[in-house]
């Protein structure tokens, strides 16, 4: 999914990148910002209801407001706005990590804490999408999706590469490597970065352009999608070798995270279909078309011998088992309870719901703009964090 860039004068990573054609620039800029809106939703509460020791779900709007809510119950404990000039997209991204929540929006990165949402730091990032956290680090997009660039906890700079082209996707981290995809017609590449020094270990050149990756026994998935050629990929953690690929040929666009259980690969496409692949050969086993009120916007999740896209649960021969109107975007399943954002226009409510039924255990509308689809994470009262 390709959207306008904007321009700017910025300095040069070294890119340390083999054999590989590289033309980008970076820059990050600290601002701080903060402020805070007025909740006309429901579910509210005056009660001290502390998030560091309940478990929270974290969401976020394109207004770039964060609300954090009681998992158990929906109620609101507090919400927090980071005051920039023409609010944040759809697709902006949200994590959290040790006590810290880090917002990608409208080309800035911000980190709160979590007990009430107070702006700790912010750094420009030019990019929309949520950072990967792992071991101690914060892996980002930068410069309009030109780069990838490394940060401590506390904001310091530890590494940064240029890329061949633009990414449209957040990066993946596994057994200390940091993978990557990124797509600018006519080819496409997926990069490979140790995650301690940025150095690369492989990179792939194909006509394809690649989603953002999963790596699940060895073996990385990802989405790949260029013109009448929509399909997923198989490959190697040792150097990237292919084991499949498997194209439908058709203009349905694949672009989100694929997702692995048992011998099937799942993968979504924007105009609203479920895909599954035998995981050996990449065959196609079947195809079901959503009923998601929004197609595009969510990434499969499997559990419980199901398959979720949005508020819809399919079993692995690709029967509705339960669907819920109106949940749209990729789902979060934590401590047995299933949150998706979405509903009507402007599409503002959280759903909890059970994994197994489909059941509503409460529902949460914040009265402002719509949430947008990285925007969900779930902590527990022991600090685990689901995304």
């Amino acid at each position: 999914m390709l959207f306008k860039m904007r321009n700017h004068y910025l300095p040069v990573f070294s890119t340390g990148v083999k054999n590989t054609a590289i033309a980008a620039v970076a820059v990050f800029i600290i601002t701080i910002l903060s402020g805070c809106k007025k909740n006309s939703g429901n579910n509210t509460s005056n009660n001290n209801n502390d998030p560091g020791t309940n478990q929270t779900v974290y969401v976020a709007d394109n207004s770039s407001v964060i609300y954090a809510l009681d998992a158990t119950t929906g109620v609101l404990r507090w919400l927090s706005q980071t005051n920039i000039t023409g609010g944040s997209y759809y697709y902006d991204g949200l994590a959290v990590s040790n006590g810290i929540i880090y917002h990608n929006t409208n080309f800035t990165m911000y980190a709160l804490d979590t007990i009430h949402g107070k702006v700790k730091w912010t750094m420009s990032s030019q990019t929309w999408f949520a950072p990967a956290i792992a071991n101690g680090m914060v892996y980002m997009l930068a410069a309009n999706g030109t780069q990838i660039a490394a940060y401590g906890f506390t904001d310091n700079y530890q590494w940064g590469r240029t890329l061949a082209g633009l990414s449209f996707s957040a990066p993946a981290v596994a057994n200390g490597i940091v993978y990557l995809g990124d797509g600018t017609p006519p080819s496409g590449h997926l990069y490979a970065y140790n995650a301690n020094t940025g150095i690369p270990e492989w990179t792939i050149t194909d006509t394809l352009n690649f989603s953002r990756p999963i790596v699940v026994d060895g073996k990385i998935y990802a989405s790949v999608y260029g013109g009448y050629n929509n399909g997923v990929v198989a490959m190697d953690t040792a150097g990237g070798k292919r084991k499949w690929t498997s194209l439908l040929h058709t203009f349905d666009f694949f672009d989100l995270t694929p997702a692995v259980s048992g011998n099937t690969v799942y993968a979504a496409s924007d105009s609203g279909n479920l895909y599954a692949f035998d995981i050996t050969t990449g065959a196609l086993k079947w195809k079901v078309l959503q009923t998601l009120a929004k197609p595009g916007f969510s990434s499969p999740v499997c559990a419980n011998n199901l398959v979720y896209i949005g508020s819809n649960a399919y079993d692995s021969l690709g029967n509705l088992k339960w669907s819920v109107p109106g949940g749209y975007t990729t789902p979060v399943l934590a401590n047995n309870v299933l949150y998706v954002t979405g509903g009507g226009n402007p599409g503002n409510t959280v759903y909890a719901l059970d994994p197994v039924t489909g059941a509503q255990k409460w529902t949460y509308n914040t009265g402002g703009s719509q949430l947008i689809s990285n925007g969900l994470s779930v902590v527990t009262t022991t600090g685990k964090v689901y995304q």
